[in-house]
């Protein structure tokens, strides 16, 4: 199933000029599909900058439709008394 995202000129985002655009492109819609940093690739600027601006979009967009997101992701064990 493929998914049409947003690009940041859709969205108003004004890429800055010392960026490279095509990287900075890529890094946001890695941060739409929901990607980690993982790869050397995404420790250049132009795409952690990208992919800061997907993720605080994604996040402004989850507040709007009142999706709560839990700070604790960590499984938690509950031992019983004994």
């Amino acid at each position: 199933m493929t998914y049409d995202y947003p690009t940041p000129r859709d969205l108003g985002i004004r890429i800055p000029r010392n960026l490279v655009a095509a990287r900075y492109q890529s890094g946001f819609r890695h941060a739409l599909e929901g990607g980690q940093i993982t790869a050397v690739e995404h420790l250049k600027l132009s795409f952690r900058e990208g992919f800061r601006a997907g993720k605080g979009y994604v996040r402004a967009l989850r507040r709007a439709r009142s999706v709560v997101d839990f700070p604790l992701r960590a499984k938690i064990r509950f031992s019983s008394p004994r």
